[in-house]
């Protein structure tokens, strides 16, 4: 089985926050295709940047990439757990071309103490 990337994006597959993005999505990187494209259930369900990660982890993804601001300690301690692999793009970029990089300790701690609203439905 190949890479099953998670990610939070809007309608036009550009990055967003967890917390914000219009969707979660999965796409598996062998067929090239998306496999899985929902609302996003930290918005939805108001269940934040954790819920999201619980959905993510749910759907068998081995890969989320967190944009900017996304992935905080509890986030990262989830997804580690499940061993999941993390990587952290720029906002704004499409997800297909975003440059990601394996997450440092002081974007967890950004992540962690920027507080950002959850979009209203």
């Amino acid at each position: 089985m190949g890479n099953m990337i998670c990610t939070s994006v809007n309608g036009d597959e550009t990055l967003d926050s967890f917390a914000t993005a219009k969707y979660l999505i999965i796409y598996d990187e062998d067929k090239k295709e998306l496999a899985v494209q929902i609302k996003n259930p930290a918005v939805t369900k108001k269940k934040g940047k954790k819920g999201f990660v619980r959905e993510c982890i749910g759907l068998k993804a081995n890969i989320v990439i967190a944009p900017h601001g996304s992935l905080t300690f509890g986030c990262r301690s989830m997804l580690k757990k499940a061993k999941i692999r993390m990587l952290v793009a720029n906002r704004g970029e499409h997800f297909l071309k975003a440059k990601t990089r394996k997450p440092s300790f002081i974007e967890v701690l950004y992540s962690t103490f920027k507080r950002e609203k959850v979009a209203k439905k």
